[in-house]
């Protein structure tokens, strides 16, 4: 179908003919404008995702823009953006971190990207690029509002535990790992995820290092800190959001047990974050816990090969180490102490039925042991009174 915008009022009934009066631009027919926006020309990945792209020249790009009759949603405002980014892609990202100085002298992140909340609720987790915004506990970004502000399901959970997602935050590095894998829709170009982020991250940092559970950051030239909860644990969104397939082969199952489909924080103290802030470490209670290890431990299915397959905890470390996990104070409740608490209870099940399995096989073997006396016993009195019956009757005959 198409739209049209209503030059004059009139009425119109059923069997009325159309009479075509003008045709100013006769070159873009609805199908050549679907097929130049829609159809995948600039970037084949676009077109599974139903998602605008470019590949003809920039002079019928901006003749497009130009045109008064396109409408702006849907149409021209994407070509627009489209304009911006191949215009942006052309420049370098000039916020990479430039070293890595030892964890005595402050391990330092770069932000790529800040991001608010977009308005395009036909795309999934759209984010738009600003240029600074201020974060604040519980919220997040201020006068930006995320699933755990509003989602369903979100309002049930306890303060603490929509504070300790306050913000997602991605590296480059993580998504350096996974444009390895070769998904097919998945964006090709560091450039392409700082301006158009893939996982609905309201941060893009580079940090070489690794980020650990209860790291604190603090933002230079800033007030702001956070305090690493947790990763993100992926729903099917991710797949939706990248045109990925869903189960074993989606971009979902491969990001969970490696720990790469974000990071989320709390905000400790409010402050404004800009491209090119720096991040400094100031705190790392738990180097041991690195988001990777942390997302291996829980959901990499060492516990339970099939978990990882359906993308639920397991474990296969000491137990010590799942209840000191359980106590860790800044790891976050939801999806991540809220299953282990479930993986300890089952463990603590099958120990139970281990256990009292063990007492009654112990108790079949005392009484195997008892019973195996009883043959014994039987041929014992047997001979015994066979005995008897002989003296018996050797006395009644004189004998």
């Amino acid at each position: 179908g198409w739209f049209c915008e209503v030059l004059s009022e009139g009425n119109m009934s059923e069997g009325d003919e159309f009479v075509l009066v003008e045709r100013p631009q006769p070159k873009w027919t609805l199908q050549e404008l679907a097929l130049a926006i829609y159809g995948g020309e600039g970037d084949s990945s676009a077109y599974i995702r139903c998602k605008p792209s470019w590949g003809r020249s920039m002079e019928e790009l901006e003749e497009l823009i130009a045109l008064p009759y396109l409408a702006d949603c849907g149409w021209k405002q994407k070509l627009e953006t489209i304009k911006r980014h191949n215009i942006e892609r052309l420049q370098p990202i000039p916020y990479f971190t430039k070293y890595l100085p030892s964890h005595n002298e402050g391990t330092v992140a770069s932000v790529l990207g800040v991001y608010g909340r977009g308005k395009d609720d036909d795309e999934y987790m759209h984010r738009v690029q600003v240029e600074n915004a201020t974060f604040q506990p519980l919220q997040g970004i201020k006068g930006h509002s995320f699933w755990h502000m509003y989602g369903e399901g979100a309002l049930e959970m306890k303060t603490i535990e929509r504070s300790q997602r306050a913000v997602l935050l991605q590296t480059v590095q993580n998504y350096r790992k996974i444009m390895q894998a070769n998904f097919e829709c998945f964006p090709e170009t560091e450039m392409d995820v700082v301006l158009d982020p893939c996982f609905g991250e309201q941060l893009i940092i580079d940090c070489p290092d690794d980020i650990c559970l209860g790291d604190v950051w603090a933002v230079t030239g800033s007030t702001a800190r956070f305090r690493v909860t947790s990763p993100r644990k992926p729903c099917n969104e991710i797949d939706n959001r990248n045109g990925a397939m869903y189960g074993p082969r989606g971009l979902r199952l491969f990001t969970l047990p490696r720990g790469l489909a974000g990071i989320f924080c709390l905000v400790e103290a409010e402050g404004k974050v800009e491209k090119g802030s720096k991040f400094e470490l100031v705190e790392r209670p738990y180097p041991q816990w690195s988001m990777v290890e942390l997302s291996k431990a829980i959901y990499g299915g060492e516990g339970d090969p099939k978990a990882i397959m359906r993308g639920v905890g397991s474990w296969g470390r000491p137990v010590k180490e799942l209840h000191k996990l359980i106590q860790n104070p800044y790891l976050a409740e939801y999806e991540w102490k809220d299953e282990l608490r479930k993986i300890a209870k089952k463990l603590e099940k099958k120990g139970g039925r281990s256990r009292k399995n063990s007492v009654s096989l112990m108790s079949l073997r005392g009484l195997e042991l008892r019973n195996a006396w009883i043959p014994f016993i039987i041929a014992f009195f047997v001979a015994m009174f066979s005995c008897l019956m002989i003296m018996v009757h050797d006395q009644q005959n004189g004998y």
